[in-house]
């Protein structure tokens, strides 16, 4: 059985063994995909067909997320070697350090339309959690601790320039120019959720994955 009815979405599930929610390919289309295991970037035509694009990745990258930003280039996560990598169009490559201090490895990421905003789980997860800006040279401008629990899903969601909403063991939200941190309560009837990836809803709420019951959790952002 196919994982989709749509001809490129269903190829990226079959190079990527990940289905379309997780690998992100949804329609037809030039599209790029981040493989690990080897790690590289594999871009696949309208027809289905994959190539190579960039293939020179720090040895054990464990590359994770990427997407396209505004600067009309692509940015990874390196979630073995604690970098966080551009790709430009032409297969350029350059990698920067998630964080200053080392010691976090980046998880999740988005973008405010010019710069990049990510977290960053501690390699060891007493330490917790950062939330960190990037801009499109290499340049960390914020670093915000969001816990210091033991890491959590990581998974982020921008709501404009003003907070970004963050899932670890709870929803985290992160005031963007102070770095206050405001923590809400997953549920307060199962403390077994857990949390998978989160959007903002054409309805103005956030939405979620609770993948050990199957469910889909909306959040309002009030």
């Amino acid at each position: 059985m196919a994982a989709a009815p749509i001809t490129l979405p269903s190829h990226a599930s079959i190079l990527t063994a990940l289905y379309p929610f997780e690998h992100g390919v949804r329609n037809n289309g030039n599209f790029y995909l981040a493989e690990s295991t080897p790690d590289r970037v594999i871009k696949v035509t309208s027809g289905g067909t994959p190539s190579v694009f960039c293939s020179s990745f720090s040895s054990g990258a464990d590359l994770g997320m990427i997407f396209l930003n505004g600067d009309a280039n692509f940015w990874l996560t390196e979630r073995g070697t604690g970098k966080i990598a551009k790709l430009t169009s032409g297969g350029t490559l350059t990698e920067y350090n998630a964080t200053s201090g080392g010691g976090y490895d980046p998880f999740d990421m988005a973008t405010d339309g010019s710069n990049l905003w990510y977290t960053a789980q501690a390699v060891s997860p007493s330490t917790g959690t950062l939330l960190v800006e990037m801009k499109n040279d290499g340049t960390i401008l914020h670093s915000y601790t969001i816990t210091t629990a033991p890491a959590g899903e990581g998974a982020i969601a921008l709501q404009g320039v003003s907070y970004a909403w963050v899932i670890n063991a709870n929803i985290s939200r992160v005031r963007q120019s102070t770095g206050v941190v405001n923590d809400y309560t997953l549920t307060s009837s199962d403390p077994n959720t857990v949390a998978g990836g989160m959007i903002p809803g054409t309805d103005g709420n956030f939405w979620f994955t609770d993948r050990a019951h199957n469910k889909i959790v909306k959040v309002s952002k009030t």
